[in-house]
């Protein structure tokens, strides 16, 4: 039994942690570049690979869309020294996060 509990947790962390992502769209950067001026499309997207590519040393990456920017503002910062990221990779990765959380999506649909 014990054995069948391991490989479903198992099952289920491997799943959810290979899930895609989900990728900044034209509404996301019109709501990046109100909360963060200048901010492109190009910038999201770079600030996706970065998360990709950076935040999954450590553990699962968590889609952006399933936190607040309240969730992300409590672990962000520690996160990224953890990371190893620069001042504009934090920045970039922040705006994506940031641009795909539950937040930016509810302000999204009610314009």
């Amino acid at each position: 039994m014990k054995k069948l509990l391991a490989a479903v947790v198992l099952g289920i962390m491997i799943v959810t942690g290979c899930a895609p992502l989900s990728t900044p769209a034209l509404d996301n950067a019109e709501y990046a570049a109100e909360h963060f001026p200048g901010t492109t499309i190009g910038h999201l997207w770079e600030g996706q690979m970065i998360y990709e590519k950076k935040c999954n040393n450590c553990h699962f990456l968590k889609d952006p869309e399933e936190m607040t920017l309240r969730q992300w503002d409590r672990v962000f910062d520690r996160e990224a020294r953890r990371a190893r990221l620069d001042s504009a990779e934090a920045a970039l990765v922040y705006r994506y996060v940031a641009s795909m959380s539950v937040d930016a999506h509810n302000e999204m649909v009610t314009k």
